[in-house]
This record gives structure tokens, C-alpha cells and sequence, in this order.
């Protein structure tokens, strides 16, 4: 993480048998505006072809780094650790089925820019099917 006008971002993942959707998820942190950003993966023992997965898809880029449990401790463990590794001033976490809409980066940057006294930045949630189309929004977020 190079650009120091903006603050850092790392984006912590706790993984666990959910490969088949880091595809997505890597390529909505690949079309944000802001590319200076770290991504820890943390990998639960994952039961299934999850990690050969992530690491194909992370090869040769060095702000994608995956994290192997040696046994599954759990969500709560696994971003524990992802948080240990991160180096950003803002973390911005993840589920392993997440991802990020367009310009999300640059807009938790605002946020977080607008509000530095906040230790929590909030962002909508959209409701996605197994396609990661999305079927709704969370009513927590929804404009009135």
C-alpha cells in the first residue's frame, strides 16, 4: 500500500468451503477506483477445492495473501487472524460469499475521511441469489 493521501484499506475474508464465489469477489476488489488495498484471506480448514481456488485466482498479485488455519477454529478465529495480519487503517470485512459493489472503496474512504472520530463505517447490504445477482437490500439501508 503505497498512496498515502488516502488512508489504507485492508479487506479481511474468513473462508470456509466458499471458492466457487472468489472469483467474483476478487474481481469487485480488481474494479474499485481506489487499487491500493490489501486482501487477507483466511482459510478454516476448508473441506473442499476452496483454497486451490483462491490461490489461483490471487496468483501473482501480491495485495491478495491467503492464511491456511491448521484446524477449523471458525469464523470468529479466522478473522481474528486476517485482523492480526491487516496493516490498513481501515479494515473493511467480509464473508467469503461477499462482494464489493462499484466504487465501495472509494466511498468508505469519504466516509471514514468525513467521520474520524467513527469506529464503525456502515455500508449498504444487498441481498444476492447463488449468482451473486442481487434480489433485494437490507431494510437497515434502504433510502426513505
Amino acid at each position: 500500500m503505497k498512496n498515502k493521501s488516502v488512508p489504507s484499506c485492508s479487506i479481511v475474508i474468513a473462508e470456509y468451503n466458499n471458492g466457487r464465489y472468489f472469483s467474483e469477489l476478487h474481481a469487485s476488489c480488481l474494479q474499485q477506483e481506489i487499487q491500493d488495498f490489501e486482501v487477507i484471506i483466511v482459510d478454516d480448514l476448508s473441506s473442499d477445492k476452496t483454497v486451490a481456488s483462491v490461490e489461483q485466482v490471487i496468483k501473482g498479485d501480491d495485495r491478495f495473501r491467503l492464511i491456511r488455519h491448521p484446524s477449523n477454529l471458525g469464523t470468529g478465529a479466522a478473522f481474528n487472524t486476517a485482523l492480526k495480519h491487516a496493516t490498513g487503517e481501515i479494515i473493511i470485512m467480509l464473508g467469503a460469499e461477499d462482494a464489493l459493489s462499484p466504487g465501495a472503496l472509494k466511498a468508505i474512504i469519504s466516509a471514514h475521511l468525513q467521520n474520524p472520530g467513527a469506529s464503525l463505517i456502515n455500508f449498504p447490504l444487498y441481498h444476492c441469489d447463488e449468482n451473486l445477482k442481487i434480489t433485494g437490500q437490507s431494510e437497515l439501508h434502504k433510502k426513505t
